[in-house]
């Protein structure tokens, strides 16, 4: 090989050195394979999932095990539904920190379960929170009191949920739809929600079970959504055919724990929404799920499950 055949191979190996760089670079930055949002379960940190040029409403179902926590952001301004277990206080305020948030016009906790208030009053204490919203019904356990007691430390005062009272949050619109009346069942006072954006809806069912969805019915205000957030963790006690058939969905989300000790979600719930074709998501299958909508299309950080199996009811 002559000098001048052994100088091109040099210029070659340089180059191909050079692009090899250069696709491991973009690479990490993700800017050679950009996302179309849906290759990772778990939502991306900042203030938003998607890049977006106009206002949009984000939901993130958070996973929190056998419990519930919901994010609910809206052109800049946010609701908390719930904060899972006690011991889950670390896992919800940094995805809220990941999420951007720094403050929450409304904190809700949907019933007085440790499973839905268990961290709302180390989030009350420990973020800017303007209003807080619980149904009117007290428990007698130390979770309980400690989210009165982060209230009070606050000097906030819980506002009462009253079916068919009405919330801003940015443009979209939250609508109180249940608890209806007084129930012996705590799970029956749930605070059940109904979230409006442009052409676009959002259900969120906390743990209210058939006879408090059919009060629900019985009042005859809008039930109608494109997404369930589907009530008591995927159970059968509020897998209600005719409220189901009613709200309508095209996609359903179950909060719940790989091996929970309840079999959740039940095989009545995964039936019926198998046999009416309801997109599923779960986060005991897939981490966060997460939904962005510009009040006319709703996109998701991920593929629906085609996991359709279930525990069996004891």
């Amino acid at each position: 090989m002559n000098r001048k055949d052994n100088a091109k191979q040099q210029m070659l190996i340089r180059a191909l050195i050079f692009i090899a760089i250069l696709i491991v670079y973009l690479v990490m930055q993700g800017d050679l394979f950009p996302s179309d949002g849906y290759n990772s379960p778990a939502p991306t940190a900042g203030p938003s999932l998607w890049n977006s040029d106009g206002p949009t409403m984000e939901v993130h179902y958070i996973d929190v095990g056998q419990a519930d926590s919901i994010l609910v952001s809206v052109e800049g301004e946010h609701m908390l539904i719930d904060a899972g277990n006690n011991e889950d206080e670390d896992l919800v305020l940094q995805y809220l920190a990941e999420q951007g948030v720094t403050s929450l016009r409304y904190v809700v906790g949907t019933h007085p379960h440790e499973d839905h208030i268990g961290a709302l009053d180390g989030v009350i204490l420990n973020m800017d929170v303007e209003k807080v919203l619980m149904p009117k019904v007290s428990a007698n356990t130390q979770t309980y009191e400690n989210v009165l007691k982060a209230v009070k430390k606050k000097k906030l005062k819980v506002t009462a949920a009253v079916p068919g009272d009405t919330y801003e949050l940015g443009s979209a619109v939250v609508t109180v739809l249940g608890p209806v009346k007084k129930y012996d069942d705590l799970n029956d006072w749930s605070i059940v929600l109904r979230v409006e954006y442009g052409a676009r809806s959002f259900l969120f069912c906390a743990d209210a079970e058939r006879p408090a969805l059919q009060d629900i019915l019985n009042t005859g205000r809008t039930v109608a959504s494109d997404v369930i957030k589907m009530g008591h963790h995927g159970s059968s006690s509020s897998a209600y055919d005719k409220f189901l058939e009613a709200v309508n969905p095209t996609w359903a989300v179950i909060t719940c724990e790989t091996g929970n000790d309840y079999n959740h979600p039940h095989i009545e719930t995964v039936e019926w929404l198998k046999e009416n074709q309801i997109l599923l998501f779960r986060t005991d299958k897939q981490g966060h799920v997460a939904a962005i909508t510009d009040g006319q299309t709703i996109e998701w950080n991920m593929e629906p499950t085609d996991d359709y199996s279930r525990g069996i009811i004891k």
